[in-house]
């Protein structure tokens, strides 16, 4: 994600460098761009998912005060989300083989556009990972907590 992210960078400036210094700009730097800044959005994507840096509310917690009920609802949270971006990665996956299959070509570079949808494959692949990692971690959380409820109770 860096090292897309800095050759974004160093691909723009020379694109400016390119159109209004030297009065000759390549189009091809404008494709390259968008392959580079779909790659760190769906790459983003996926460390965002990892680092829990998505949106989500905060109402759980002021609505429902036992810890184990809430560890539940997050759980189904999870599994809801991580459902979402499989049927999103199915479709991803519908439409990068289809690019593939065409064998279609970007305007300029002559690049496979499957290069592009790949990105799409890639992030949701992340997000379905990452999701179920953070389900398991929840699972674990609610037995300990379940065995330690029963350990207080005796």
């Amino acid at each position: 994600m860096l090292f897309a992210g800095l050759m974004l960078a160093v691909l723009m400036f020379a694109q400016v460098i390119m159109r209004y210094v030297l009065e000759s700009p390549f189009t091809g730097i404008e494709e390259a761009s968008i392959l580079l800044a779909v790659w760190v959005y769906f790459l983003g994507m996926g460390y965002a998912t990892r680092q829990h840096d998505h949106i989500h509310g905060g109402i759980l917690s002021l609505v429902v005060k036992d810890p184990y009920k809430t560890q539940l609802f997050r759980l189904f949270g999870s599994l809801i989300c991580m459902l979402a971006a499989c049927v999103f990665g199915y479709f991803a996956c519908k439409y990068a083989l289809k690019e593939i299959d065409r064998g279609r070509l970007s305007i300029n570079l002559r690049w496979p556009r499957g290069i592009w949808s790949a990105s799409m494959i890639v992030g949701f692949a992340m997000m379905v990972g990452y999701f179920l990692l953070n389900a398991i971690g929840q699972i674990r959380q609610l037995r300990t907590m379940k065995t330690t409820c029963q350990e207080s109770q005796q």
